[in-house]
């Protein structure tokens, strides 16, 4: 029985510094170096490499600054010789409406400012009413905050514990020796994104042109990187609901009052966090700052300057690693990412790549009436293995530019293009012609049942291809609705282009010229 009380007593004793050495706080304000890789789905890879001076035994790393946008669940320490015990994930963030909502119950300064004296007035009053419109308790009077028509701003005592100034990681960890360790730390954080932005700058032919490609990388974080080892990954990789990042709902101020105004300026109204003057003489002013500043993807790729030493431009693009059914594009150096910036770097750089210009009309066998039909300006980028592009292009943007005579480029149009592999053509449609539209007259139209109970449908056509542009011209008319099978063509007058998997025909017009193709489509139901 002694020998029970004397262990009890012991623990007892050792209890306090047990505790001490299990509280104990290591805290990592940086990483030493980090890696990101991208990904297409608002995903992106993080490595960080850190230094932290651990002691023996128990104790807690507060990783600082990883993403606010982090899969908390997706979190491993790497090249750490110890055993990770527990971890949580702290992203209450200090902010203006987090602030007030978390003070609730305590006591502040308000502090008045008189703009014509430059005096001074404060007060000691209780918060009692959170972001969602803050009012104060001053003992012997209420009043709501910035709704006395005053400079004034709150003065806190100290800042609450459960706000934090950066997205906070807490691992438990413990080590079966002291001193500095280095540890990687990786997970998965939503985000990121990046998208593929292209240029292509037809040549005075009009047949080749410079293809310029560049990774558009979106960081949609809190959070800055710099100098990260950064790479952007193309395809399509499954992901399952669980590997998402946790919903956060970001805690805004609103001051809820009369609005004010006066007969000179009119009542102002809050819009998005900004007031905005009714008056008529604005009204211009107010449009121009809606204007969106040019796309940093339409600059020219030799207009890029480097201040440093001259390097050639292949340093300059992101290099290329084919990853089975992916590929990676790593970046020439380490890149620097500021919160919520967009950045942009070239991986393609291509000179005199092949295109073909083609008016299209893509027709649906199953229009019912007569009418004229402007074409679609399509241009068709070689891809071929043996071409001068010869490259697997990841999904984006595409933009199509051709010189004016006199100097400068003309903006023709865009496109969306999926990823695509080497040898898969690049049809872009950039947009519309009036001067080569086509007449199409529905000549005929017969509908019957057949013996097996279906419903037979016949339809003859007439297209009039009219070229009023001052150029020979190449179209190509095509039933190409996807969402039903290609109906059988008969009685065509002209032949049309094997090899393809819908109904095609294909001819070239000179200026001012006008041709005419017959046929007749049938279909049963």
């Amino acid at each position: 029985m002694r020998a029970i009380l004397s262990l009890i007593s012991s623990f007892a004793l050792l209890w306090p510094m047990m505790a001490i050495a299990a509280s104990a706080q290591i805290v990592s304000t940086k990483p030493d170096a980090i890696a990101i890789t991208i990904y297409n789905d608002d995903l992106a890879m993080i490595s960080e490499l850190r230094t932290v001076n651990l002691p023996a035994g128990r104790s807690v790393i507060s990783f600082e600054g990883v993403s606010d946008r982090m899969i908390p669940q997706t979190a491993v320490l790497q090249a750490f010789s110890g055993f990770t015990l527990e971890q949580n994930f702290d992203f209450n963030l200090l902010g203006k409406g987090s602030l007030l909502a978390s003070a609730i119950g305590e006591e502040v300064t308000l502090i008045t400012t008189n703009p014509k004296t430059g005096r001074e007035q404060k007060r000691r009053g209780r918060i009692i009413s959170g972001a969602q419109g803050v009012v104060i308790d001053f003992g012997d009077s209420y009043e709501a905050l910035q709704c006395s028509a005053l400079p004034e701003r709150l003065v806190f005592d100290g800042l609450p514990e459960d706000l934090l100034a950066r997205p906070t990681l807490s691992i438990e960890v413990t080590a079966e020796k002291a001193g500095p360790q280095e540890i990687r730390l990786g997970y998965l954080t939503s985000g990121y994104g990046w998208n593929a932005n292209y240029r292509f700058d037809l040549d005075e032919s009009g047949k080749s042109g410079r293809l310029t490609g560049w990774l558009t990388i979106d960081n949609q974080t809190a959070i800055s990187v710099e100098n990260a080892d950064m790479s952007a990954v193309a395809g399509e990789l499954q992901r399952l609901a669980e590997t998402r990042a946790p919903e956060s709902s970001t805690k805004n101020f609103y001051a809820n009052c009369w609005r004010r105004g006066n007969t000179k300026t009119g009542i102002r109204t809050a819009i998005y966090g900004f007031a905005q003057p009714r008056r008529r003489g604005l009204e211009k002013r107010s449009r121009m700052y809606e204007m969106a500043a040019p796309a940093p993807e339409m600059a020219q790729a030799d207009e890029i300057t480097i201040s440093a030493a001259k390097v050639s431009r292949d340093d300059m693009k992101a290099e290329r690693e084919d990853l089975g059914d992916y590929k990676l594009y790593r970046t020439p150096w380490p890149t620097t990412v500021a919160a919520y910036q967009t950045k942009q770097i070239m991986f393609l750089d291509k000179q005199q790549v092949d295109v073909e210009k083609i008016h299209v009309l893509k027709f649906d066998g199953r229009w019912s009436d007569s009418q004229i039909v402007p074409t679609i300006i399509e241009y068709r980028i070689d891809n071929d293995r043996e071409g001068k592009l010869a490259e697997p292009l990841p999904q984006g943007t595409w933009r199509v530019l051709q010189p004016l005579q006199k100097g400068g480029r003309f903006y023709l149009g865009e496109d969306w293009q999926d990823n695509l592999a080497v040898g898969l053509p690049v049809e872009l449609e950039i947009g519309q012609s009036n001067d080569v539209v086509i007449e199409t007259v529905l000549v005929a139209d017969e509908t019957y049942r057949t013996s097996r109970e279906t419903t037979v449908i016949t339809r003859s056509f007439e297209h009039k291809i009219h070229n009023a542009s001052p150029e020979l011209v190449t179209v190509e008319i095509t039933e190409s609705e996807e969402d039903w099978t290609p109906p059988k063509i008969r009685r065509q007058s002209l032949r049309r282009v094997v090899g393809e998997q819908r109904p095609t025909w294909r001819l070239k017009l000179s200026p001012g010229e006008i041709k005419t193709l017959r046929y007749t489509v049938r279909w049963e139901e």
